[in-house]
């Protein structure tokens, strides 16, 4: 017979409870982490430079994905009063504008 509707949940896991599977990649997570860790960079001191570089930049990725390149199309047609910027607020904005260009003409060599 149904359980009629309304009535609180009985038996089984508390609500937010992990179950046993959940538990158990917690507990090799934690040692991965705590065990592993210590012996991965054991390993890592022991590389060649070369080596090295080549494995830190792959587990790197694992903490810090690399980014997507966006990109904006169109035409920007905004005017800045400058009338008002101080010397050192002119200055920021001509190295900011002079880095765009010259990352522009690094993309594309």
């Amino acid at each position: 017979m149904a359980k009629p509707k309304g009535l609180p949940k009985t038996g089984g896991r508390k609500k937010g409870a992990p179950n046993k599977k959940t538990q158990q990649w917690d507990e090799l997570g934690a040692k991965i982490v705590g065990e592993g860790a210590e012996r991965f960079m054991n390993v890592l001191d022991g590389l060649s430079d070369e080596d090295f570089t080549k494995n830190y930049l792959q587990i790197l990725e694992y903490f810090k994905p690399k980014q997507q390149r966006t990109e904006i199309k169109g035409d920007i047609k905004s005017t800045v009063d400058i009338s008002s910027m101080t010397t050192e607020e002119l200055k920021q904005r001509a190295k900011a504008i002079a880095d765009y260009y010259e990352s522009q003409n690094t993309d594309t060599a």
